[in-house]
């Protein structure tokens, strides 16, 4: 399939990004309420450039508002769009940086440790004979000096970041579908802002969403992704030195395309995996000795993930 088929599919052809600002009703009254009432507010509409395919957000110049990037897959773009202190949720006109051919994520991180964020950028088209890690080192103020670009040896799909090896410097993961692995990239601590070579690590058929998290609670980072070939999601759990055991696998999901992490009140605060996909949503709980099985219903369907122990025998 050409790439601009495969970001047709995901529908992303226009040429903004509408934010949907939150607006929060906390309910008063109970001991133990239920979920909070979360209402939608007026839609906010910015304009980015042509494609935009994924978002990242952080205070970029320090102000105390929050700023979003988004790369453009169309453009070969990303979009810096500064938040206004006043009217707040509006931005200033988007900012363009040109990227690697076809970017499909980013993530906003300091990867130079000097205090200030920075972008990482992965692009998923092979153009100049080698896929692309692109780095912008930012000034501060939100704006970034000119990218680095970085080859590597294999064709993302999804990025994340977390100080995997505990040394206080960030490192990065990332899945490739084609390869079927994650691949890490540990932090250089003698050069900040630059990687050691990847190592990557099999996981199911055409992984896309990664996340890092500490989903055992054993206060080691771990990896999870969700591998839309095979509808699993594969957990790998972190020896804290920055190498990973064999991955656990968990079906059955269907088609899963993204991942995230998140803490799950109703486990009294149990870190769970959700995978996403065009059915419905699966959550998988983990941690030690946590018996109590998660379920989650989507449009009238339900996935039930199946308990799991702390010598993690159990399956899902």
């Amino acid at each position: 399939m050409s790439p601009s088929a495969t970001w047709a599919r995901r529908s992303l052809r226009a040429a903004c990004v509408t934010l949907l600002i939150l607006a929060h009703a906390q309910m008063a009254g109970a001991a133990a309420p239920p979920a909070p009432d979360i209402k939608f507010g007026v839609p906010t509409t910015a304009g980015t450039g042509f494609g935009p395919s994924a978002m990242a957000v952080a205070d970029l110049n320090r102000d105390g508002v929050p700023d979003l990037v988004v790369v453009n897959s169309f453009d070969d773009t990303l979009s810096v769009l500064l938040g206004n202190v006043s009217p707040p949720a509006t931005y200033l006109p988007a900012v363009p940086y040109a990227t690697p051919s076809s970017p499909v994520d980013v993530v906003i991180a300091d990867v130079d440790r000097d205090g200030v964020p920075d972008l990482v950028v992965i692009n998923t088209v092979d153009t100049a004979g080698f896929f692309t890690l692109a780095i912008f080192l930012g000034k501060g103020d939100g704006t970034f000096a000119p990218r680095s670009d970085h080859p590597l040896g294999f064709k993302p799909y999804s990025l994340a970041v977390g100080d995997l090896d505990r040394d206080g410097v960030l490192d990065l993961v990332m899945s490739s579908d084609v390869e079927n692995t994650v691949s890490v990239l540990l932090g250089n601590v003698s050069a900040p802002g630059t990687f050691l070579p990847a190592v990557p690590y099999p996981v199911g058929s055409s992984p896309r969403g990664v996340r890092t998290g500490d989903f055992d609670r054993d206060g080691v980072p771990d990896i999870a992704v969700s591998n839309f070939g095979s509808s699993t999601v594969s957990v790998l759990l972190g020896a804290g030195d920055g190498t990973f055991a064999p991955p656990d696998d968990y079906p059955p999901i269907s088609a899963p395309s993204a991942s995230s992490s998140a803490i799950n009140p109703a486990l009294t605060g149990t870190l769970t995996i959700t995978a996403t996909n065009n059915i419905g949503t699966t959550t998988v709980p983990s941690g030690p000795a946590l018996n109590v099985a998660n379920t989650t219903i989507v449009s009238g369907l339900t996935f039930q993930a199946s308990r799991r122990t702390a010598a993690r025998t159990g399956s899902c």
